[in-house]
């Protein structure tokens, strides 16, 4: 069970825009700090995701050699870290260990040397640094990492002396190291999950960007951030007159929005769900327009719970048949539903009378009305009065669901269940409503 890594937003001339961006400023030489400003959930993480990987095919044609030198700093993975000079120097560190191709002929005196140097002396630092957080020594850990041979080993630990040790002298050190990458090939240091640190931290990351690439050229960084969450942190640690706009401007040049984006390719990137199902060609279309309407407003990591969830209690009570695709809807709905009111209870969109009155009660309105506009529009417009009360007829897949929603509070005979009855399409087996009410009560739990 897994997700497919699709463009479901669309974000594909966003990411053109920042790569272009990166190759500017890697023509230039500049140093270049701007931001991918978006909510928590909205995609941030998979924009950089493939604006690294964009970037990391493109090749300098007069070196012959990959064009940029990239550093993923993930702040949530090294928050163990206390400082976070010493987790961006980490970060630093571990992509050096990743990309061998640095280490050529040509730069191994001048790099990899003042490299290996950096980090023997991290390693009291680090270790430092992380026993006070964590309880654990990554001494031993780290100087796994430092197995090498040859000359130039021999060199490193000729120089190596305690008087390296020093904090100073060894940031100084990285930063120079930093200077020599840059030299020959673009640094790009892309930042993620900034998000989830605690403010103190966050800024702390800003703050210290800042003063390690002080002054360098041909380096870009790309912060991955919510500004409107980062601006609350601001006006906790330095009051609320304090103008966060003035004081954002200190490390970031400018800064790109990434919204919600156009949601699409619902069936293919959720494949091992929607395969669950058996889906005709002429309701795909209809499947990807309920999806985005119903996901409108709902950020995509929520969207990818949503559908993990589905994907776990529908394999858990169906045991591998495959269903009708109005099965896979109406679970969609139901976790929509409790995602955007907070509650599983159905009535209020397939009873007139319940819906005049949770209408006013609705947390989001928009998202109501747009599930009633569904039902009137699989609703006939024929009506069929049986023992007094009317029933009205339904039709297609969006019909179906109503049906199932309807089955939650009245009994399925024959080929209706108040309110509704179907029209078209073979009768649903009491059976199969079973199923569907099992799979109801766990996606409401």
């Amino acid at each position: 069970m897994g997700i497919e890594k699709l463009d479901v937003l669309n974000r594909e001339k966003f990411i053109e825009e920042v790569v272009t961006l990166a190759e500017v400023t890697s023509e230039n030489k500049q140093i270049c700090c701007f931001s991918i400003n978006g909510r928590w959930g909205c995609g941030k993480t998979y924009v950089l995701d493939k604006i690294e990987k964009e970037l990391s095919v493109i090749q300098n044609e007069e070196t012959g050699m990959d064009r940029y030198f990239i550093c993923h700093y993930d702040c949530w993975k090294y928050d163990y870290y206390e400082e976070p000079l010493i987790a961006i120097i980490a970060a630093i560190l571990d992509a050096t260990e990743r990309d061998k191709k640095l280490l050529n002929s040509k730069v191994e005196d001048s790099v990899g040397i003042a490299i290996t140097l950096a980090k023997k002396a991290l390693i009291t630092l680090i270790s430092e640094f992380s026993k006070n957080k964590i309880g654990v020594d990554l001494a031993d850990l780290i100087s796994q990492t430092l197995e090498e041979s040859g000359e130039n080993r021999r060199k490193c630990d000729n120089k190596v002396n305690d008087s390296f040790f020093d904090f100073n002298k060894a940031i100084h050190k990285t930063q120079e190291n930093i200077k020599k990458i840059a030299n020959t090939r673009t640094i790009v240091l892309i930042v993620d999950e900034l998000d989830r640190c605690l403010p103190v931290y966050a800024i702390k990351v800003l703050e210290r960007l800042h003063h390690l690439f002080d002054g360098m050229t041909n380096v870009v960084m790309i912060i991955a951030m919510d500004k409107q969450q980062l601006n609350h942190s601001l006006m906790q640690i330095y009051g609320e007159n304090i103008d966060t706009d003035r004081y954002l401007r200190k490390f970031v040049s400018f800064e790109l929005t990434l919204n919600n984006g156009e949601p699409s390719n619902y069936l293919k990137k959720y494949k091992t769900y929607s395969s669950l199902f058996d889906i005709t060609k002429i309701d795909q279309n209809i499947i990807e327009t309920f999806f985005k309407d119903i996901f409108e407003g709902i950020d995509i990591r929520t969207q990818e719970e949503i559908f993990k969830k589905a994907e776990t209690m529908h394999r858990l009570v169906y045991a591998g048949k495959r269903e009708d695709a109005s099965e896979m809807l109406f679970e969609i709905l139901v976790l929509c539903f409790v995602e955007k009111e907070k509650s599983g209870n159905l009535e209020c969109i397939i009873y007139d009378n319940k819906y005049r009155s949770n209408r006013r009660l609705s947390n989001n309105p928009e998202f109501f009305n747009k599930i009633i506009e569904y039902r009137k529009n699989a609703e006939e417009g024929t009506q069929w009065i049986v023992d007094g009360r009317t029933y009205k007829a339904v039709q297609g897949i969006i019909g179906k669901v109503f049906i199932l929603a309807a089955s939650l509070y009245s009994e399925m005979k024959e080929n209706r269940c108040y309110p509704f009855y179907i029209t078209n399409g073979k009768q649903i087996e009491q059976a199969h409503l079973i199923l569907a009410k099992e799979v109801y009560k766990l996606l409401c739990y």
